[in-house]
């Protein structure tokens, strides 16, 4: 139990490095990849329509399959109560839908993670293809155990220890022949 349990531990804190990491000592995170492009909020802290239309617009045609949003769950609320309105009748569509027991924004996926900023920040939403993140891993996950280091109080140490890395693909956006830079990774 205590393996399985360290185990999580660790998959927890490698994603928060593949989405936010610095690259120092640890990956180099989606939000701070370089070839990241952010767009702009058309209204400050609220995520809308135009907002969500607009990251769509910039992630690589050859990305979009793959693509899934990736959205902090403090914007589950808004969200939620998201709307277009069709035609003069007033007939509301909803922006979150579900499929087949997945959320899903503009048909892709949408993953809800508190590994992301809150709502209003850089990064609180965003589509990415995470097959062009690479991960690294120089060898397998090793657990060990030790009661020398607390031998007089009869504890014993566990620790685990795992070499990996990750990175994006892509140096920078790509300019497309028309159009505006597209990436890999977009983020409001």
């Amino acid at each position: 139990l205590l393996s399985t349990a360290l185990i999580k531990a660790l998959c927890w804190y490698l994603d928060l490095a593949y989405l936010t990491g610095d690259g120092v000592g640890k990956p180099v995170g989606v939000l701070n990849d370089p070839a990241l492009i952010t767009v702009s909020r058309t209204t400050s802290q609220i995520i809308t329509y135009p907002d969500l239309c607009n990251i769509f617009a910039r992630v690589a045609p050859s990305c979009l399959l793959n693509s899934v949003w990736v959205a902090n769950q403090t914007c589950i609320p808004q969200l939620l109560t998201l709307t277009v309105e069709v035609g003069d009748g007033g007939t509301h569509i909803p922006v979150l839908t579900k499929n087949n027991g997945q959320f899903e924004i503009l048909t892709r996926p949408v993953i809800f993670s508190e590994k992301v900023p809150a709502r209003g920040s850089k990064g609180d939403i965003g589509l990415y293809d995470f097959s062009q993140y690479v991960i690294g891993m120089r060898k397998e996950l090793s657990i060990d155990r030790s009661n020398a280091v607390y031998w007089k109080t009869s504890e014993t140490a566990y620790r685990i220890i795992g070499r990996v890395d990750g990175q994006g693909t892509w140096e920078k956006p790509v300019t497309p022949l028309n159009g505006e830079t597209v990436s890999w990774c977009v983020t409001l």
